[in-house]
């Protein structure tokens, strides 16, 4: 009895591997269009080069989908000057919570200083341009740039 049940369910199984029915072993949130992105934490610390032309900040993250989909915009923000970082993917979309380390780099002319600014990040699905997690703020502490520059 067990042998002619193999004899069916074999074929059976092959059938539906071979048509797409069988369950993917890929991850499905692609391909159902499902994406999720959120800011957990910001560090609140920001390391900045000693000419205070680049700074890096971190923050904590969670996601689900395709990183190439997510858009991701840091700003920081001092004295009336921005650093602004955009990239696409460079994410770990596992649904695990990670860390991102991200460098901010000038424009000409513009330079952070050792003390308070403000960070932002947010991330926008890429292919309709919502936002995915509402922009998390948080005041940082720059530290690094030498006084005698």
């Amino acid at each position: 009895m067990r042998r002619s049940r193999l004899l069916i369910v074999l074929p059976a199984v092959g059938a539906l591997v071979f048509t797409g029915l069988a369950p993917a072993s890929a991850d499905s949130t692609h391909s159902s269009g499902k994406l999720s992105a959120k800011v957990l934490e910001i560090d609140d610390k920001a390391r900045a080069n000693d000419k205070g032309t680049r700074v890096s900040v971190e923050f904590d993250y969670k996601c689900k989908g395709d990183d190439d989909d997510i858009r991701t915009r840091v700003v920081l923000r001092q004295d009336g000057d921005r650093l602004v970082e955009n990239f696409e993917g460079h994410l770990k979309c596992d649904g695990a919570r990670h860390e991102k380390k991200v460098e901010l780099k000038a424009d000409k002319g513009v330079r952070v200083e050792n003390g308070r600014a403000r960070v932002t990040v947010r991330f926008v699905d890429d292919r309709n341009g919502k936002v995915l997690d509402k922009e998390k703020e948080r005041d940082v502490n720059v530290k690094g740039v030498r006084k005698n520059r």
